[in-house]
């Protein structure tokens, strides 16, 4: 799933640090990835074929990379953001030209060749489509391909009335020490700081309360 291959297109679908050999017109082409996706968008692709050889290679661009959460209106961003990807072959910059989601590169490759992809990665807010009411007024908190949730073990057991405003400060950190090593997001709140975690680690450190979305107003009759 990483990778996939049809005739002279070669597709990276997933960014993982990786390698794997193709044969293109009857040339072996090895490629090795190199990354620490999803904690960084910084994606190294280097390609050695036992000799020169064309043939296209289709690097994905996430849907969340041009401003949508995932490739329907369910969700949106509350803000659109303006980082733009950036794609370097050899160290030299060059177009993004994509087709169907994916960055196209065709050339006659040869040993050495150096691709670097960067996926700006800034915290998002994420809002819901306003026919699912059990959102209305609430907020996610998303950085890159990573969705992120308050668990109570970080903060003094209590999230569920969690109120993160419009315009409190967001900022990421990574933790080496947390979870085997993970991005955290810490945002000013009305009762305290919110620390997030990615949603996908929550329930690691025994019961307690968690929750994805975040009021953006205070609750009439709630401290």
């Amino acid at each position: 799933m990483i990778y996939a291959q049809k005739e002279d297109n070669f597709y990276v679908n997933l960014f993982i640090d990786s390698d794997v050999t193709l044969n293109v017109k009857g040339t072996k082409v090895g490629l090795h990835q190199k990354t620490n996706y999803p904690w960084d968008g910084h994606i190294g692709i280097h390609l050695e074929p036992e000799k020169p050889v064309e043939f296209a290679l289709n690097i994905r661009v996430p849907s969340w990379t041009r401003n949508q959460p995932l490739p329907s209106d369910l969700y949106r961003y509350m803000n659109n953001r303006e980082e733009n990807v950036t794609l370097e072959l050899n160290a030299e910059e060059i177009p993004l030209q994509v087709d169907k989601e994916f960055a196209v590169i065709q050339r006659q490759w040869k040993k050495g060749d150096m691709i670097q992809i960067d996926l700006p990665m800034p915290v998002r807010r994420v809002l819901c489509h306003d026919a699912v009411t059990a959102n209305t007024g609430k907020v996610a908190l998303e950085r890159g391909p990573i969705v992120y949730c308050a668990e109570g073990v970080d903060n003094n057991n209590k999230v569920l009335d969690f109120v993160l405003s419009d315009n409190a400060k967001l900022q990421s950190e990574y933790r080496p020490d947390l979870l085997n090593g993970v991005v955290t997001i810490k945002a000013q709140a009305k009762q305290h700081d919110i620390v997030a975690i990615p949603y996908n680690c929550w329930l690691n450190r025994g019961q307690n309360e968690m929750t994805v979305w975040f009021h953006r107003e205070a609750i009439p009759g709630k401290p």
